[in-house]
């Protein structure tokens, strides 16, 4: 049993190579079926997790043998389970579904929620490859669940792992940085390295598309660092290929080159796809840096070929996404449009998700009209939105959207014009709601069934480099492509946020809240639910009129976007009312970030112009305490959490309105 705990101890480290040497020396001697369950099972998760797939086939072809040899269900989930995992790495897809289904069925059978809450995280790996995102992100959350009941902190860092993975995938890329940055956390305390070295890569892809390049090399530098160490390989790919972009970026090419050197022989020994695809687009991106644009060319073509071949859509989205922009580039408008098709028909199965969706879309436009910068204007009620990417070193991420009134006062400006009229038209309107700054501006409409629902604007400070009449004709093209995308996603979105402010409406506010609770137990930690609402919006209604009832909503809305973080959650919990849950706070910051927001709300009353009209708030909150968490299973109910912050919220009405109350003794439900 000595030996056993060792291994163990082994894994759990993360030291692989000195597990299975163990192991092989265990199995040539070991008889019981149980121990070489153990083995076997051991040896199938160490060569899986260095990606040798080949020595994981020969030990699942062992141990899949010994599922006659056995009448316990718990060995029986055990095996099926790797069995299943296995396949599924080799690509036989349907046998690997029907056994991890099995061994889902079987770990039930035997109350086994600690063999459970594996399968199901391989059942949520088995939809994430398939590009099903939503049933891969309801496995890892039953399996997130379970893990936290079970206190089990080892497989809790790999669940968020694989939440940050598939969120990443489908470009919410702040809800990946929140749960890789989870993973990470556990992952130090625990001291696994090998958990540490794969956040630290995924955390510099993240920060590396945000634009924090400083943080990113950081990131990569560290996973370096303990790859090198742990003598990690294929850790140390990822890692040298992250620096290697990092190198680009810094105009770093002799430097970019090695790094893309070093790469290609460890992805080559691995026969890692991805790492080989990312590494091609990293040498596309060296030899368009050195003016070699026939080079870069073969290089994406052969990194979109073997995507296909692997049949994974993360993986050819990205390779489109690249070639599109490089074809875009050398004024090759149609064979990059071919490409905008493709690419969206794959994002589309990946994430409909209005942030990714949205944040490409724009991209795309960028390249393909040499724009400076670009932004959606889009029809919501009776209300619209224009969303843009703010800028960043190089690349262009971060999406700030705002909600303005009203749709109709834009629309009868260009209804029954002419593209070029219209263009023109919009243009004014930007400027003259110096929304915008930029002297050089194209506009083309976003319809669907021959109504219009938005508009796509590209901007420059300096002249575009084709004329107005071709640039214009070329955006119109580019926006008949992407209107069904965008239109598509916006009737998908309408279920899950409110029409007019666009935040988040109830339905998800149940699952939020309880997530917010799961991590706040985890890290022993504290969130604030906030209920905030506007001071007699009935009479305001009543007297000025529900158009300007819209605008209010809609500059509160704003207000609170504005001094919320990316992470941070808003609802438009009722009517008048609004519910912002903020993680990571205590008594202190949550009184200051309250008065912010009161004081925000007051300085917006100059801008109605009325007499007599005074906006205020009044704000009740509840500070979820995760050290204070206890088995009751009460702790859980987003009710009681909501319940709570709503009693503070009418005590801060009862006290005269326009302050923030915040829940304490003596007021217990």
């Amino acid at each position: 049993m000595y030996m056993y705990k060792i291994i163990d101890e082994l894994l759990q480290r993360g030291e692989y190579k000195k597990a299975h040497k163990l192991v092989i020396k265990k199995l040539s001697s070991t008889k019981r079926i149980d121990n070489k369950v153990y083995l076997l099972k051991s040896a199938i998760f160490i060569c899986l997790r260095e990606h040798n797939v080949s020595l994981a086939k020969k030990y699942s072809d062992q141990i899949i043998v010994l599922a006659d040899k056995t009448d316990d269900i718990n060995y029986k989930s055990v095996i099926y389970h790797m069995y299943g995992l296995t396949l599924f790495k080799t690509g036989n897809l349907i046998d690997a579904h029907m056994n991890l289904k099995k061994a889902l069925y079987l770990s039930r059978q035997a109350k086994n929620e600690e063999l459970e809450v594996k399968v199901l995280d391989s059942i949520g790996k088995y939809y994430e490859d398939d590009g099903e995102v939503l049933n891969a992100i309801y496995y890892y959350k039953m399996s997130e669940r379970k893990k936290i009941i079970l206190k089990d902190n080892i497989g809790l860092a790999i669940t968020y792992g694989n939440l940050g993975r598939v969120y990443f995938e489908s470009g919410d890329i702040y809800k990946a940085k929140e749960y890789f940055q989870l993973d990470y956390t556990i992952s130090k305390n625990l001291e696994d390295y090998f958990g540490q070295t794969i956040m630290l890569n995924q955390l510099g892809d993240v920060y590396r598309m945000l634009g924090h390049i400083n943080y990113s090399e950081k990131s990569y530098q560290s996973a370096l660092d303990i790859a090198n160490k742990m003598d990690y390989e294929l850790s140390r790919g990822f890692s040298i290929l992250g620096l290697g972009y990092i190198a680009t970026l810094h105009d770093e090419i002799e430097k970019a080159k090695e790094y893309a050197e070093k790469v290609r022989k460890i992805f080559k020994s691995f026969n890692k796809y991805d790492g080989k695809i990312d590494s091609l687009i990293l040498l596309s991106n060296i030899a368009i840096r050195e003016n070699d644009m026939e080079q870069a060319e073969k290089y994406l073509l052969k990194a979109n070929n073997l995507a296909v071949n692997a049949k994974v859509n993360f993986e050819i989205s990205k390779s489109l996404f690249e070639t599109a922009k490089f074809y875009f580039m050398k004024n090759k408008i149609y064979d990059g449009l071919e490409r905008v098709d493709r690419y969206f028909q794959v994002m589309m199965k990946l994430s409909k998700s209005e942030f990714s969706i949205f944040r490409n879309v724009l991209a795309l436009g960028e390249e393909l009209v040499g724009a400076e910068d670009a932004l959606l204007i889009l029809k919501r009620d009776r209300a619209l939105e224009m969303i843009k990417i703010s800028p960043g070193l190089r690349n262009r991420f971060k999406i700030s959207r705002q909600v303005l009134t009203s749709w109709e006062e834009l629309h009868e400006r260009v209804v029954d014009k002419s593209e070029h009229s219209s263009s023109r038209e919009i243009s004014n309107w930007l400027r003259e709601n110096k929304y915008i700054s930029e002297k050089y501006i194209v506009a083309a409409s976003l319809s669907r069934e021959g109504d219009d629902f938005g508009y796509i604007v590209a901007m420059n400070n300096n002249p575009f480099l084709r004329s107005f009449d071709d640039t214009l004709n070329i955006l119109n093209v580019y926006a008949s492509k992407v209107a069904e995308v965008i239109s598509t996603v916006l009737s998908i979105e309408l279920s899950r946020y409110d029409a007019l402010t666009r935040l988040k409406n109830r339905e998800s506010l149940d699952k939020e809240i309880k997530d917010e609770v799961y991590k706040a137990i985890v890290f022993k930690k504290n969130f604030i639910t906030l209920m905030i609402d506007i001071d007699d919006f009935k009479d305001i209604n009543d007297v000025y009129g529900h158009q300007l009832g819209d605008f209010i909503l809609v500059n509160i809305s704003n207000i609170l976007r504005s001094q919320t973080r990316e992470t941070d959650l808003i609802f438009r919990y009722g009517g008048d009312e609004f519910l912002v849950v903020i993680g990571n706070v205590n008594r202190s910051s949550v009184e200051k970030f309250a008065e912010r927001l009161l004081e925000k709300v007051r300085k917006q009353n100059i801008i109605y112009r009325l007499s007599g009209l005074k906006i205020t708030i009044s704000i009740g909150g509840y500070i979820f305490k995760g050290s204070e968490y206890s088995e009751d299973t009460e702790s859980f109910s987003s009710k009681e959490i909501i319940k709570k912050a709503d009693k503070s919220l009418y005590k801060a009405k009862y006290a005269g309105k326009d302050r923030f109350c915040l829940y304490g003794e003596g007021q217990e439900i």
